[in-house]
């Protein structure tokens, strides 16, 4: 494979900011390689001010910052903050992969083999970055349970010695109110347990909420989907994200020169690849559009399965290719912006009569049904299982199992938990 070829593949895989970024990288190289309409780039824009979060309620004290701005958000924060913390190019598209997973309370929403996956990086290198996002402030943002989420607030604050770790590998005895137990295990007594409990309360559960709650994507979309009526969907680059690629003639007096004529050459090649790039990128999301567009209409209820194979077809391309375009892609769509490849899922034979229901859209009803429960006595499995029946989906409890942890919702003794902790916390 040549460097040249290597290098349109790769053109594929990133997403309009991140081009931007490398062709910025070309043109300050190349002489003959003009752009306009260059996208600020990411954390150009210094970040608002910033206050201390007030003492909340019953004088618990938060040593988090809230920002001043009222329209700030914790995706506007994060992506700030991870063009300040990454230095190259290729972290800080894993770093922004990790941040679109990010739940509004801050915490992440998703597996760290899956984020891996998606960003097609190796585990240990997921794990590095997010170590080094989790030391983001506010501390405990891109925690994974509650019991994270506390202990880089105690690390933070310092006060993450063996027996606070201890405790907090086991908050359901403080929900069970084992004092006495929870002594034992950190060979104290149990008004040292007291006073860490007391500390723990101080912590804030949920940091992100500190920020406002209209949150925006992690960066612009790269392709805005319109609704044409009767002619269906406009599918179109944004402009905004997309800079023109221009030659720059030769300077005075290198008429005739080999080296010019080489770059020229080279900024030739590189507009007919980023052309190629772009018309790729809309067959693809004309593809996606087309196949979805039940879901664009009805939300999440009318996903319908998908796979590359079946987007390959419609748009008369290699699966791998839209492999590569679906990995980078966001798109503004009537349903909200999001990612190209959450359009993307396998198929359950779930439902009564048989036929075929998107895997996202089941994982999207037990959101729901999760959401909606009693927090005080959440639903178990086999509970989720007979709901679902009952609207005609029929899923095995260990598939409940799996998709509650792709959900970032623990099971019903850990919703319980996180629930009675939470109240006193809150008290």
């Amino acid at each position: 494979m040549t460097g040249a070829l290597r290098q349109a593949i790769d053109f594929l895989k990133l997403d309009n900011q991140a081009l931007a970024q490398r062709l910025k990288t070309l043109s300050d190289a190349n002489p003959a390689l003009g752009l306009r309409n260059l996208p600020p780039q990411p954390g150009s824009t210094p970040p608002p001010p910033s206050r201390p979060v007030a003492p909340g309620a019953g004088g618990t004290a938060l040593t988090e910052l809230r920002l001043a701005a009222p329209d700030a958000s914790l995706r506007d924060h994060v992506a700030t903050e991870i063009a300040i913390a990454f230095r190259t190019p290729e972290d800080q598209r894993i770093a922004s992969i990790f941040a679109e997973a990010l739940e509004p309370t801050g915490w992440l929403g998703e597996p760290l083999a899956t984020l891996a996956m998606r960003a097609g990086c190796a585990a240990d290198h997921a794990q590095r970055i997010l170590m080094r996002l989790q030391q983001i402030e506010p501390a405990g943002i891109f925690a994974r349970d509650l019991a994270e989420c506390l202990r880089l607030q105690a690390s933070e604050r310092g006060l993450l010695n063996d027996a606070m770790a201890t405790v907090l590998q086991h908050l359901d005895l403080i929900a069970r109110g084992k004092i006495d137990t929870l002594a034992e295990l950190c060979n104290t007594d149990a008004s040292q347990i007291m006073g860490l409990i007391g500390q723990i309360r101080s912590f804030d559960p949920k940091p992100g909420l500190v920020f406002a709650p209209a949150d925006t994507p992690i960066r612009p979309p790269d392709a805005i989907i319109h609704d044409a009526g009767p002619d269906g969907w406009r599918v179109e680059l944004n402009d905004a994200t997309t800079p023109e690629i221009t030659l720059r003639p030769p300077p005075e007096g290198t008429a005739n020169d080999d080296a010019y004529d080489a770059a020229l050459a080279e900024a030739r090649w590189i507009l007919r690849a980023v052309s190629r790039r772009n018309a790729t990128v809309l067959r693809v999301v004309g593809a996606v559009v087309t196949l979805q567009s039940d879901f664009l209409r009805n939300g999440v209820s009318g996903l319908r399965p998908l796979t590359r194979v079946q987007v390959a077809d419609q748009a008369g391309l290699h699966e791998t290719t839209i492999g590569r375009v679906a990995t980078a892609m966001l798109i503004q769509t009537p349903q909200g912006t999001l990612p190209l490849r959450s359009l993307f899922g396998p198929a359950l034979k779930a439902t009564a009569d048989g036929d075929a229901i998107a895997a996202s859209a089941v994982r999207h009803r037990l959101r729901e049904i999760i959401g909606a429960e009693n927090p005080a006595a959440p639903l178990n499995d086999a509970a989720l299982a007979d709901i679902l029946a009952t609207e005609g989906i029929q899923v095995a409890r260990r598939t409940i199992a799996k998709y509650r942890d792709l959900i970032g919702a623990g099971s019903s003794h850990q919703r319980r938990t996180r629930y009675k902790l939470t109240r006193a916390t809150d008290r």
